[in-house]
């Protein structure tokens, strides 16, 4: 009698044990976030700074982004003769052709649809549905790297020093049903930020709306973006193969002279935040994702 007193004592204790616990636990959680929330500011703050986006105001996206980096910026990147390094030779893309301004170039996707330097105002394509928009004006005709439908590609744009900022003009995008992607990395690899282009058409736009049609092709969007410190060491710039487009004119915003490096996190700080910061990105993906489906 009195074991079987005691196994039930045992038990009971037993459960008494696992809702202390999990009270405790409970009670815990919140400390648990605000630690966690309060790593993140800290980490912002220090090697992954706020990073801004210009990929929403068409029509003034290059100027909002100049005046964000100040002065300064690097304009020398246009595959032009009008450029410090004289005309990029039509044809395959030379990684090396701009390394005297620290800049390497590389291109990513299927080897034979890679992009090539070619002359002339643009694409040309005709779309009509969907939003237009006049972007920045038309793409005068001048040296410029094409990218063909039909395979994804990725530009990348790596810095011997980081920089403050990246950005350039895409050539008569139909962004009614191509997407665009912009990202930045840091000296580690790891990534800063990434953002989306519009869904607007800058192809066949009616520039002067009324009885008279007006129409322009090959109209510039530029897509750029910009940290509080220079801590951009990469730049990604990936087509998705739905629309043949150009891109030129490449600016980015050095480091200003005698600025300071980044400050590295502790290594607990980037310990805490590993989770979380997987957690965002697979959710960045997946929005990504559904808003291609849609």
């Amino acid at each position: 009698m009195y074991g079987r007193q005691l196994e039930k004592v045992a038990r009971g204790l037993q459960r008494e044990c696992k809702d202390t616990e999990r009270m405790r636990l409970e009670a815990l959680k919140p400390s648990l976030l605000a630690a966690a929330l309060a790593a993140g500011s800290l980490f912002a703050g220090s090697t992954h700074a706020a990073l801004v986006g210009f990929v929403a105001d068409p029509e003034e996206n290059s100027v909002l982004w100049a005046e964000h980096v100040g002065g300064g910026v690097n304009r020398d990147m246009t595959f032009d003769a009008g450029g410090a390094f004289g005309a990029h030779p039509t044809g395959t893309l030379d990684s090396a052709f701009y390394t005297d301004l620290g800049v390497t170039l590389s291109l990513g996707g299927d080897p034979l649809s890679t992009p090539t330097v070619t002359f002339g105002e643009g694409p040309g394509d005709t779309g009509l549905s969907g939003i237009q928009s006049p972007g920045e004006g038309a793409h005068a005709a001048s040296n410029y790297l094409a990218f063909q439908s039909g395979d994804p590609h990725t530009l990348t744009i790596d810095f011997a020093s980081p920089v403050l900022g990246v950005g350039l003009n895409v050539v008569d995008l139909f962004g009614t049903t191509s997407n665009l992607v912009i990202e930045a990395f840091d000296a580690e690899g790891y990534l800063l930020d990434v953002f989306d282009s519009v869904d607007l058409n800058f192809q066949n736009v009616d520039v002067d709306p009324g009885p008279d049609v007006d129409r322009r092709l090959n109209n510039v969007y530029f897509m750029g973006l910009a940290s509080d410190e220079a801590n951009i060491s990469a730049f990604a710039f990936t087509a998705d193969g739905n629309d043949s487009i150009g891109v030129d004119d490449i600016v980015f915003a050095p480091a200003p002279a005698g600025g300071s490096a980044p400050s590295v996190p502790e290594p607990a700080t980037l310990a805490l935040l590993g989770a979380g910061l997987t957690l965002l990105g697979l959710t960045r993906i997946r929005a990504r994702r559904a808003r291609r489906r849609g």
